[in-house]
């Protein structure tokens, strides 16, 4: 388990063999700092369900990893996602996208 602290709120990321969650105690209220205290921890977080439904917020769509062709992270993080076989992407600021 890794505890994420931002402000007074205390955020648990419990790792599993299968996937991942992240736990918040409080309603965040300072989003900038959770979402810095994820970056200094290398962290991503996405929701992959079982119906094959993948939540991947702010990600940079799957379309765009060519123009990141040196951003290893991004393709890593890409590759797990695919790794899950998802039925469609849900991002935060584009449409959906369907895999048949």
């Amino acid at each position: 388990m890794l505890r994420l602290i931002y402000g007074n709120t205390n955020t648990y990321f419990l790792q599993g063999t299968c996937g991942s969650i992240l736990i918040d105690t409080d309603y965040a209220g300072t989003m900038p700092a959770f979402y810095k205290e994820l970056k200094k921890n290398n962290m991503t977080i996405a929701v992959i369900l079982d119906n094959g439904e993948c939540f991947v917020g702010d990600l940079e769509p799957i379309e765009y990893l060519r123009a990141y062709e040196k951003n290893q992270d991004l393709e890593k993080d890409w590759k797990m996602i695919m790794s899950y076989n998802p039925k469609v992407i849900h991002y935060a600021h584009v449409n959906e996208k369907y895999f048949l």
